[in-house]
């Protein structure tokens, strides 16, 4: 506002006194304030849109480091791990080497290797390349599971009734919250995200 009476004050010796050209002259300075306040709001927005997509994806990377040790944990527990397996299993889902684990761990080559061993042999495995399949797998089913919780929770707060039979044409793709709901892929009602579907 202060810029448009500014203006006004600059341009009114070169107005002629009619009272049309005042009422031009007005118009043009109050159109000229606001596009001067529409380019101020917008670039402000841009600058705290470009600070919170920074924030999100730095706590995205967190959130999948955390979520990746959850599912580490999970499968650690339903396989029977041992801590140090637990810690092996990690290791060999990031792509480390027996080696690396050996210098890691601070243990034999052999012991790295026992190691490695009982963890395959836990989780029904032969290869290193079986368990990053099989982490990939449940890491995807985890990215599933989090997309449904998303969309349920985005459906209640707009008041979006929540409540029909859900249909998925992929079993394999059935995250844990909703594999407790049975193994057909007919229609049928199952609860995920504390939501009853």
């Amino acid at each position: 506002m202060a810029m448009g009476i500014a203006l006004f004050r600059l341009c009114w010796p070169l107005i002629p006194a009619t009272p049309d050209a005042l009422h031009t002259l007005e118009i043009c300075l109050f159109s000229v304030s606001c596009l001067l306040i529409l380019a101020t709001v917008y670039a402000a927005g841009r600058l705290i849109g470009e600070r919170t997509e920074d924030h999100m994806r730095d706590e995205l990377a967190r959130s999948r480091r955390e979520r990746t040790e959850e599912i580490y944990d999970q499968v650690a527990s339903e396989h029977g791990l041992t801590p140090r397996e637990r810690e092996v299993m990690g290791m060999l889902a990031e792509g480390y080497t027996r080696a690396y684990i050996r210098e890691a761990l601070d243990v034999s080559d052999v012991t790295a290797k026992a190691h490695i061993a009982h963890v395959y042999a836990k989780l029904g495995i032969h290869h290193k390349d079986d368990l990053l399949d099989y982490i990939d797998q449940r890491v995807a089913q985890d990215v599933l599971h989090a997309r449904i919780c998303i969309i349920l929770r985005d459906g209640a707060a707009r008041g979006i009734p929540i409540g029909a039979p859900t249909r998925l044409r992929n079993e394999r793709e059935r995250p844990a919250c909703l594999s407790q709901a049975g193994h057909s892929s007919v229609t049928r009602k199952v609860s995920c995200c504390g939501f009853a579907l």
